[in-house]
């Protein structure tokens, strides 16, 4: 299950719960592992909405992951 807050998802999968940044989550490989495929896209189009805030303090690997999920066409 994932909750969407102003700056960070909370990712619940059984009795586990993590709080993710939107840097982190641009950051990681293979962001909220765990979750159904379409929730995770759903979830990343929604990240990069937030991440524009953010766009000068992100770091390279995250400003070209931006990049992906922004120009992604599901």
């Amino acid at each position: 299950m994932l909750e969407i807050k102003e700056n960070k998802i909370i990712q619940t999968i059984g009795d586990q719960k993590k709080e993710w940044s939107i840097q982190e989550l641009l950051e990681i490989p293979d962001p909220l592992s765990g979750e159904p495929l379409e929730l995770r896209n759903a979830a990343m189009f929604k990240v990069v909405e937030m991440a524009e805030v953010l766009y000068n303090e992100l770091s390279k690997t995250a400003l070209l992951r931006y990049d992906f999920w922004k120009q992604l066409k599901p």
